[in-house]
């Protein structure tokens, strides 16, 4: 091993050496780090950093789907029913046959005006040449033609009990057949008095009975034309359609079919959000939520903004035992129609529920940590 010596000129005293420009490029770097760990500082200080909730969300629409249910059964006409088709709201879908219905409907209204108009006839006593009217007619007639002969009897009577009333004034008549005349002359006033009566009750349940004629026509007619109504099968809501039971023209098709579904063409959008029950405290209706929906297929990533609209006042225990709580938050984008979203799509959900300085969040964290490691 050698040794190597210098001379006593060539060794540099600490002096010299602290006298010795320093390499620029150092002091360079020390402040630019110096620079870094003020401006962080200061960053750390005044910036703020949102503390979220992470979650999964489902897509909803707030209008919920029409399903078309068949209620008349009868053959299809008229089929205006194809997958995937837009339509408007009150567009007719499809129709069932309703001959039959038709011509019982006219028959039930026939009736309703023939009973109407007897019944006003028989309350006004002015009648004309209906049919209804002229079967009433006939037997008022009858009664009437009773009652005009017993007019008749009783104008003879009163002049047979008037010509025995001078009769046994001068005593060319008994007592006996004078007070027999007048006898026949009250027995004959007490059988018009009573046919008067019996017209007065049979005029009064006659009425009776057609008033309640009327209303069960007129319920009759109402049902009838609920049921035509139902023949005429129209959309519920704008939307586009989804077949669930394939019909065509000419089929015959039972009651309480689905035929089709309506999916709304325009809707608001809802997002249905579990959170867990140790989180539910932190947030509250009106915070902001941020949503990410990704498109395999199409190689895109969407973001959406919105806000808590409900959180369940009730908890619900899922498949993993754990308590959640229902966040309801909307869609805040105008063009979310134009998004192509479909309902029961998975989101992923940060339900932004404060801000934090970013300092105060750090010193949490290593405090922490801290406590961990003890």
């Amino acid at each position: 091993m050698k040794i190597k010596v210098y001379k006593y000129d060539e060794i540099e005293t600490v002096k010299e050496l602290s006298n010795k420009k320093i390499n620029s490029f150092y002091v360079i770097l020390v402040y630019f780090i110096l620079t870094i760990i003020i401006s962080f500082l200061i960053w750390s200080y005044f910036g703020k950093i949102d503390l979220k909730i992470k979650g999964t969300g489902t897509l909803e629409t707030k209008l919920d789907s029409s399903v078309v249910v068949n209620v008349m059964t009868g053959k299809v006409k008229n089929n205006n029913i194809s997958q995937g088709k837009k339509v408007n709201k009150g567009d007719l879908l499809y129709e069932i046959e309703n001959n039959s219905l038709s011509i019982e409907k006219n028959y039930l209204e026939k009736s309703l005006a023939e009973k109407k108009n007897l019944y006003n006839a028989i309350s006004s006593g002015k009648y004309n040449k209906d049919v209804s009217v002229s079967n009433y007619l006939s037997k008022r007639q009858a009664h009437q033609s009773e009652l005009d002969s017993l007019n008749i009897e009783i104008g003879e009577q009163e002049r047979v009990v008037y010509t025995n009333s001078e009769l046994y004034k001068v005593g060319g008549l008994s007592r006996f057949d004078y007070e027999k005349s007048q006898n026949q002359l009250s027995i004959l006033k007490e059988r018009k008095k009573k046919l008067e009566i019996e017209y007065q009750i049979s005029k009064n349940s006659e009425k009776i009975t057609l008033n309640n004629e009327i209303k069960e026509l007129e319920m009759k007619i109402k049902s009838m034309n609920d049921s035509i109504k139902g023949t005429k099968v129209v959309a519920s809501i704008s939307g586009y359609l989804e077949v669930m039971t394939p019909i065509n023209n000419g089929d015959t098709v039972a009651s309480d079919i689905n035929v089709a579904k309506i999916i709304p063409s325009e809707n608001d959008y809802k997002i249905n959000i579990y959170v867990e029950e140790k989180d539910i405290t932190k947030i509250k209706k009106g915070n902001n939520i941020n949503y990410h929906l990704n498109f395999p297929d199409e190689k895109k990533n969407i973001s959406l903004k919105g806000k808590i609209e409900l959180i369940s006042r009730d908890s619900i225990t899922r498949e993993d035992g754990n308590k959640y709580y229902l966040v309801v938050g909307n869609i805040d984008a105008k063009n979310v129609n134009t998004l192509n979203l479909k309902k029961g799509m998975t989101l992923e959900s940060n339900i932004i529920y404060t801000k934090k300085r970013i300092i105060d969040y750090i010193l949490e964290i290593l405090s922490f940590k801290v406590k961990t490691l003890e």
